[in-house]
Parts: structure tokens; C-alpha cells; sequence
């Protein structure tokens, strides 16, 4: 219909849609700057992905205090919740030390419950889901969790390391390669669900916890990434191509 459009990019691998929509928009705003390269024909603006404004706004990695923050997305992820709690009687020399703040989904929330229970670890805080993200970023010294566009903007906003678990099932294996992009730039470790053993997530852990430099580091690597203010630079490419066409 000749209406001229916009297209944003969260991830650091576009879809078939987008790919074929690529070529006639006028803008292509991207999350992820290594997503240029599919878009050959496109005009492409690297504005970041939108998040909470309370997430721009995060303090430092708490340092008199050590919080794991595990979450699989709004549904929770059933590998991350049976993982951490397998892995948690190799975490035995942590358990007086580290809280765990663990969102679960509604569907898995009793079983992960009973998991802490059982293994004595019953302090933990577990929720089906976390209302105020911001809060619980700002508790967390190392986060566990998928590799979905909108969590890695949070991470990148709050200037977290992370231990990412991409979602294998995801279209093109999309989630694999934003964890990629961000491992390869320092920001987080990448576990695929296959390498998901409760030992080896057990050691992930336990070094990282106890190297606060390569956390800080990770971190810092992380909040360079981050691209504040996306909601802003979004409106701007639309009122840009509004220009354009009249």
C-alpha cells in the first residue's frame, strides 16, 4: 500500500520476516550491532532495546553481600529450575553465604519449592514471578537465565554478569547466538541446555562467585553494551521517517 514502515531488531540474528520485511523499510533499528549484516539493502540505526526505566538507573555489583538471581523468562524455564536445584548440594560450602532469588513460573513454582526444601536450602527466595525485576537486579551479584532479547537488555542496563542458558527451541536458535554475542564480548558465560549438568553449573557458580575481578569485569563488559535511552532513539527514527516521507 505504499505506507512506509519501520522495523526493530531485537536479536543478534534476525528472522525470516524481518529479513524479507528488511528490504523495503525505511529504517532498521537494531539491538544488536552484529545483525547488520543481514540487512545488505537496508538503511540500519543501532538504537538498543527498550527496557524499564528503573533498570537504567542500577547500582554497582552489592559488595557486602552475594545474591544469585536465577530466572528462565516470565514462564520460568523447567531445565535452569531442575538444574540449580541439583546443583545445589555441590554448592554446600555457600549455603550460610548466598542468597538465591529464584522466579520459577507458575507451573513449576511447587516442585522448586520442595527441590530447596529437601536439599536444605529453605531460605532461598522463590517466586513464580517477580513483579519488580529492577529490585532484583539490583540485589544480584551473578544472574542465571535464558538469552531472550529483552533479558539481555536488561542485563546489559543493570551491567550484570550472567551464566546463559539459551532456550534451544527457539526459532533459528536465536537465543544461542545473542548469548554468543554476548560471551564473545565478555559479558556473560554460555551453557548450552545440552551442557547443563548440575556439576558443571555447580563449578560455573562456584568460581565466578569466588573471582570478584572476572565478575566486575564481566559486568563492566556488560554495561558497555548497554544503550540507554532506546525508547527515545526508536521515536526519533519514526518521526525521522515521517519527515522523509512528507
Amino acid at each position: 500500500m505504499g505506507i512506509p514502515y519501520l522495523i526493530h531488531e531485537q536479536n543478534a540474528w534476525p528472522g525470516l520476516a524481518n529479513r524479507l520485511l528488511g528490504r523495503w523499510a525505511r529504517r532498521v533499528c537494531l539491538s544488536f550491532s552484529e545483525a547488520d549484516r543481514a540487512f545488505h539493502r537496508s538503511a540500519t540505526v543501532l538504537t538498543g532495546n527498550p527496557v524499564r526505566a528503573a533498570m537504567e538507573h542500577c547500582p554497582g555489583i552489592p559488595e557486602d553481600s552475594t545474591c544469585l538471581l536465577v530466572f528462565g523468562g516470565s514462564q520460568g524455564a523447567q531445565a535452569i529450575n531442575r538444574a540449580v536445584i541439583a546443583a545445589l548440594p555441590y554448592l554446600e560450602e555457600w549455603r550460610d553465604m548466598l542468597t538465591i532469588v529464584h522466579q520459577t513460573g507458575q507451573k513449576d513454582y511447587e516442585t522448586t519449592v520442595n527441590g530447596y526444601r529437601e536439599k536444605g536450602w529453605p531460605k532461598s527466595d522463590v517466586q513464580p514471578f517477580i513483579n519488580d525485576m529492577a529490585g532484583a537486579y539490583a540485589k544480584a551479584t551473578l544472574v542465571i537465565c535464558r538469552a531472550g532479547a529483552t533479558t539481555l537488555a536488561e542485563l546489559t542496563a543493570c551491567g550484570r554478569p550472567a551464566i546463559l542458558v539459551p532456550y534451544p527451541h527457539a526459532a533459528a536458535g536465536h537465543q544461542s547466538g545473542n548469548a554468543r554475542a554476548m560471551a564473545i564480548k565478555g559479558a556473560a558465560m554460555m551453557m548450552e541446555e545440552t551442557d547443563l549438568t548440575p556439576e558443571r553449573l555447580a563449578k560455573l557458580v562456584d568460581g565466578l562467585l569466588r573471582d570478584r575481578s572476572s565478575l566486575l569485569s564481566m559486568a563492566a563488559a556488560a554495561k558497555q553494551l548497554a544503550r540507554r535511552g532506546a525508547a527515545a532513539r526508536l521515536l526519533q527514527e519514526c518521526r525521522a521517517v515521517l519527515e522523509e516521507t512528507r
